[in-house]
């Protein structure tokens, strides 16, 4: 038993003396700097790549929400336009009932239609002037 540990020991002993030299000159070099990859490099690309198409495709969507919403609004000259042609309309109404040429029934019906047609346009004319106004 006692000569397991002495041999152990000499072991143990010529690992010391064989590692000071390697140990001595490693003190002279100082510290080293190793290069460790970073591990979130690509991670990193990924999440600047899918955050750039989701920003790419919010800013193609709200163009194309407005030009959708420009496209469907009529012009106010369009608005004046069907103003015009549905006060005209009452007037021949009128003028044909006059004359006897249309119905009562048929007067009142068309004459409904034209006036409700004729509220919703200046209804419509009202909103553009307050949003131009403001």
């Amino acid at each position: 038993m006692r000569r397991e540990t002495k041999a152990i020991i000499r072991s143990a002993a010529f690992v010391i003396l064989a590692l000071l030299p390697s140990a001595a000159m490693a003190q002279q070099e100082g510290p080293r700097e190793i290069q460790i990859p970073n591990p979130m490099g690509a991670h990193t690309w990924f999440i600047i790549v899918a955050l750039g198409a989701f920003l790419a495709w919010c800013i193609s969507y709200v163009l194309q929400i407005q030009k959708e919403k420009l496209s469907n609004r009529p012009e106010r000259g369009s608005l004046l336009r069907q103003k015009e042609e549905l006060l005209d309309r009452l007037a021949s109404l009128d003028s044909e009932k006059e004359a006897g040429t249309i119905s009562a029934q048929r007067y009142e019906k068309e004459f409904r239609k034209a006036k409700g047609r004729l509220s919703e346009v200046l209804a419509r004319l009202g909103r553009k002037q307050d949003s131009t106004g403001s």
